[in-house]
C-alpha cells in the first residue's frame, strides 16, 4: 500500500481586497449545530441537524499601516444593528503555499483581534471569520458555501510594515491631573475590543446573519512610570474627584498610546479598574484599565477610537 500524499503548507488569507499573512497556523473549522429527539424508554434518538457555518482563525503576522486597521476592526459604533456580512457578500479566501485554495462565498470578522503593543511583539493578537452561505443560493447548489480550486499564494507581504516600535500612554486621572510618557512592563499595552453580535437563525435553513449588537474597547497596562499615589488620585477613590455611583468613567479626555508608526486613541476614556502589588521582585504598580464612553453631535455617534 502506497503512502497518502503529504498535504501541508502555510496559507495567506484574503478578505475585503485585503491578504493577512500569519504568524502561525490558518484553521478552518466547519461546525454542526445539532438538536437530538429523546424518548423517556430509549433515551436520545441521534443528533439531527439544526445549522451549519465555518470559522477562519489565526493570527495575524503583525503588518499594520492606519489605512489598513480598518480591515481588522470593520466596524464602528454606527454599525450596530447591522450585519458583519455587510451590505453585499465578500468571500474569504485561504490560499495555501501549494495544495487548493478554498474559498467561501460569504465571510465576515466575528472576532476582532486585541491589539498588543510594545516592542517586543507585533500589534495583533487572534482573530476569526465566520463563514456563511450565499443567502442567493439554495443549499443544494453546488457553490452554496465554498469552492475549491487552484491556489494562488499572494504576493502583497511588506517586511516594512512589521512594526514592534516603543510605546509610551498619555491620559488624565479622575483627579483631572495629566499624566504622560507612561511606560509599560514587558507586556506593554494590550487593547481589547469589545465586539458582541447575535446569530440569526430559520428553522428550515439554521444560521442566516451574524447582526452586531454592541461595540466598546478596554485597555490594560502596568503604568511603572505612576507613584502609588498617582495611582489612587488617578482611579478616583475620594475626596472632590472621587467617582460616585450613576457617574460616567468615560471622561472628556482620552488614552493615547503612541509608538513610532501607529498611535492609538480610545475616546472619552476613564480608569476603571487599579491595583498595587506588594512583594519582593514585584512591581508595585498593578495593572489598570480603562474604558471609553459614547458621545453623539447632532445626534450622529462619534468615534469610539482612532488608529493613525
Amino acid at each position: 500500500m502506497p503512502a497518502p500524499t503529504i498535504i501541508q503548507g502555510p496559507a495567506c488569507v484574503s478578505w475585503n481586497s485585503y491578504d493577512f499573512y500569519t504568524r502561525g497556523n490558518v484553521t478552518i473549522n466547519y461546525r454542526y449545530d445539532t438538536w437530538n429527539p429523546n424518548t423517556a424508554a430509549y433515551g436520545k434518538l441521534g443528533a439531527r441537524f439544526k445549522s451549519r457555518m465555518a470559522e477562519v482563525a489565526f493570527t495575524p503576522a503583525g503588518m499594520y499601516t492606519a489605512a489598513t486597521a480598518v480591515k481588522y476592526w470593520p466596524n464602528s459604533q454606527a454599525d450596530v444593528g447591522k450585519s458583519i456580512f455587510g451590505s453585499a457578500p465578500a468571500s474569504v479566501a485561504i490560499a495555501p503555499l501549494t495544495g487548493n485554495k478554498v474559498t467561501f462565498v460569504r465571510g465576515g470578522v466575528s472576532k476582532w483581534p486585541a491589539l498588543k503593543l510594545s516592542p517586543l511583539g507585533t500589534v495583533w493578537q487572534e482573530m476569526s471569520f465566520l463563514c456563511l452561505g450565499d443567502p442567493a443560493l439554495d443549499p443544494t447548489n453546488a457553490a452554496h458555501v465554498q469552492s475549491i480550486g487552484a491556489t494562488a499564494f499572494p504576493a502583497t507581504f511588506d517586511e516594512t510594515k512589521m512594526i514592534s516600535p516603543r510605546y509610551t500612554a498619555s491620559f488624565t486621572g479622575a483627579d483631572g491631573a495629566a499624566l504622560n510618557g507612561v511606560e509599560p512592563d514587558d507586556e506593554g499595552f494590550r487593547v481589547e475590543p469589545i465586539f458582541e453580535t447575535r446569530a440569526m437563525t430559520l428553522a428550515n435553513f439554521g444560521m442566516v446573519d451574524s447582526i452586531i449588537t454592541s461595540i466598546g474597547w478596554r485597555a490594560r497596562f502596568r503604568p511603572l512610570s505612576l507613584t502609588e499615589a498617582q495611582i489612587s488620585a488617578a482611579v478616583g477613590l475620594q475626596g472632590s474627584t472621587v467617582v460616585q455611583p450613576g457617574d460616567a468613567i468615560g471622561r472628556a479626555t482620552d488614552l493615547v498610546i503612541a509608538g513610532t508608526g501607529l498611535t492609538w486613541t480610545g475616546k472619552r476614556a476613564g480608569l476603571v479598574d487599579a491595583a498595587l502589588v506588594y512583594g519582593p521582585g514585584e512591581w508595585r504598580q498593578g495593572e489598570v484599565a480603562f474604558v471609553g464612553k459614547s458621545q453623539f453631535s447632532a445626534g450622529v455617534v462619534q468615534p469610539l477610537w482612532v488608529f493613525a
